[in-house]
C-alpha cells in the first residue's frame, strides 16, 4: 500500500518555495496513478478542504512519500484520510448533499413534505428530480 501526501506549495519570492504536507492519504493500492487518487479525493466529502478559491487542489499536488521534495515540512494540523474512507461512499452509491436554507424555508419544506406523506429527504429528492427533468 502506498501513502500519498497532499502537498501545498507556498511561494515566497522568486526562489523561495516551501512544500507543506497538509494531508495524507493512506492505504492507496500500489500501482494507482496520482490522477486516480485525485479523482477519488475530488469525489469525497473532503473536496473543499483542499480547494483554493474554488479550484480543487489549487497550489497543491499529490505525491507519494518517495516523491516528496527534500526539506518538506508537515503541517501541525495535518489531516489523514484512508483510501477506504475516500472510496467507501462510492461503493454504497450514496453521497450527502447539504443545502442551507432559512428557518422559514425549512418549515415550509417540512410542511410540504408532510402534506405529501414523505420524509423531508424523499420530498427534496423528488423536487430535485423534477427540476433535473426539466433541464434535460
Amino acid at each position: 500500500m502506498a501513502r500519498y501526501g497532499i502537498v501545498y506549495t507556498l511561494t515566497a519570492g522568486a526562489r523561495d518555495k516551501r512544500h507543506i504536507v497538509e494531508g495524507w492519504i493512506t492505504g492507496v493500492p500500489e500501482g494507482l496513478k496520482a490522477q486516480e487518487v485525485s479523482d477519488a479525493l475530488e469525489r469525497s466529502p473532503h473536496l473543499g478542504t483542499y480547494s483554493e478559491r474554488g479550484v480543487f487542489l489549487g497550489n497543491r499536488r499529490l505525491l507519494t512519500e518517495k516523491q516528496l521534495p527534500a526539506g518538506h515540512t508537515v503541517a501541525s494540523d495535518v489531516r489523514e484520510h484512508s483510501w477506504e474512507e475516500l472510496t467507501g461512499e462510492q461503493k454504497t452509491g450514496r453521497v450527502q448533499l447539504n443545502v442551507r436554507v432559512t428557518p422559514m424555508e425549512r418549515a415550509r419544506y417540512m410542511n410540504a413534505a408532510a402534506a405529501a406523506g414523505l420524509s423531508l429527504t424523499d420530498w427534496v429528492k423528488e423536487a430535485l428530480e423534477r427540476a433535473a427533468g426539466k433541464e434535460v
